[in-house]
């Protein structure tokens, strides 16, 4: 590490902007791939810092670019929210009906930390760093949309990494793993039925109760069709028929995802959600037609990167606790720069009291600690600039 750097420190001299950053981001949340306002106040910032950059993704993609030549080392921060209306009791929270519950706002405010530590030290970089704020993590395939466009291109990136807070994990604990998220497949599933009077039940045919049957049928799928050793989940997250109480409607709609690692249980998991579905409507004489959106593929990290970056936290955080083996079967749009170039992911803990007292991500009470928000900084910061260093060309 460039000896004359503290990131910390510089991290933390920036704490007050950091946090204006973050709770300006945290009332505007945006869903999907349409994030202007966020975006237009990213781009704003920027330019302040005197940083380039282009948009993508429709205008709310940001990419800018500190440094020049090779090689290049892409740092990516998520700016989505989720369609849920707030009740943290923050004095900050959001009103307009969204909100910020899975800490996509420190990331964005993070990265724009490490963007103004990166572009005082411009000189001093032995290549290109590549910002990017992507909307549409969450379950929009804002990736893909951004590979599409070439987001890893001019300049190519050599090296993608990024981090995510935890809300349920004591500030400042950071986590890896080789393997540290799931894939996700978003599938639905359309029951149709006969509509009719509530009074007449034996003239309809009720997609209620197939649909029933199937949200219960479909977890035999992992007590009896899958193996205990395997990794599956399978959640049954909306469901929605009907809109009067006194009538039995056409079609009832349920909407879920997969969570799997291996392609061998996906694809069983998928077929049989499907045959399920089918057969089960197909017994209270409905029919059921299964449909599944883009994946979100499982992060991979590549091993070599993941101990140059742990490396680099350590010498930037000493007193910082690291743990390896983070595992689990959350999803995040990261997984596919993960599969597209060499990258790394890794996790910050940003509980906000005591850890039985806090709520978890997506849920409308969740807070973060903004004391984690130096820490992410200075880490982004420092991967970026000695990986550039041990690595220039």
């Amino acid at each position: 590490m460039p000896t004359s750097i503290n990131f910390f420190e510089e991290a933390t001299a920036l704490k007050e902007q950091l946090v204006a950053w973050r709770r300006d981001i945290h009332q505007m949340p945006e869903i999907g791939l349409e994030t202007p306002k966020t975006s237009s106040y990213i781009q704003s910032e920027l330019t302040k810092l005197g940083i380039p950059f282009h948009t993508i993704i429709n205008g709310s993609g940001v990419v800018g670019t500190i440094g020049e030549g090779e090689p290049c080392l892409m740092l990516r921060s998520d700016i989505d929210g989720l369609p849920m209306a707030e009740e943290s009791d923050e004095e900050f929270a959001s009103t307009n009906g969204n909100m910020h519950a899975c800490g996509h706002d420190m990331h964005a405010a993070t990265l724009l930390g490490a963007a103004h530590i990166l572009k005082a030290h411009e000189s001093e970089l032995k290549g290109t760093v590549k910002l990017f704020f992507q909307p549409g993590e969450e379950g929009y395939n804002g990736s893909d949309e951004a590979i599409a466009e070439g987001v890893l291109e001019n300049p190519h990136v050599d090296r993608a990494f990024a981090m995510h807070v935890v809300s349920t994990v004591p500030t400042g604990v950071i986590v890896y793993g080789e393997r540290p998220m799931a894939a996700a497949y978003n599938w639905t599933i359309v029951v149709e039925g006969v509509a009719g009077h509530g009074s007449m039940p034996d003239s309809c045919v009720d997609p209620i109760t197939a649909a029933a049957h199937i949200h219960i049928g479909l977890q035999e799928i992992l007590a009896r069709e899958i193996s205990p050793m395997s990794e599956l989940v399978i959640t049954c997250g909306a469901f929605n028929a009907g809109d009067a109480g006194n009538a039995i409607p056409q079609s009832a709609t349920m909407q879920g995802t997969i969570r799997v690692f291996d392609k061998k249980t996906e694809e069983l998991a998928k077929k049989r959600l499907a045959e399920i579905a089918s057969g089960i409507a197909q017994t209270y004489r409905c029919t059921a037609t299964t449909t599944f959106g883009r994946p979100s593929p499982a992060v991979f990290n590549d091993s070599e990167f993941m101990k140059q970056c742990v490396e680099y936290t350590k010498q930037t955080l000493p007193q910082a606790q690291l743990y390896g083996g983070a595992h689990g079967m959350g999803s995040e749009d990261f997984g596919s720069i993960s599969q597209a170039c060499t990258a790394n992911y890794m996790m910050i803990g940003a509980a906000a009291g005591p850890i039985n007292e806090c709520y978890g991500q997506h849920n409308p009470h969740v807070r973060f600690n903004e004391n984690a928000l130096p820490m992410s900084c200075a880490i982004y910061a420092s991967v970026a600039m000695n990986w550039l260093d041990d690595n220039m060309k």
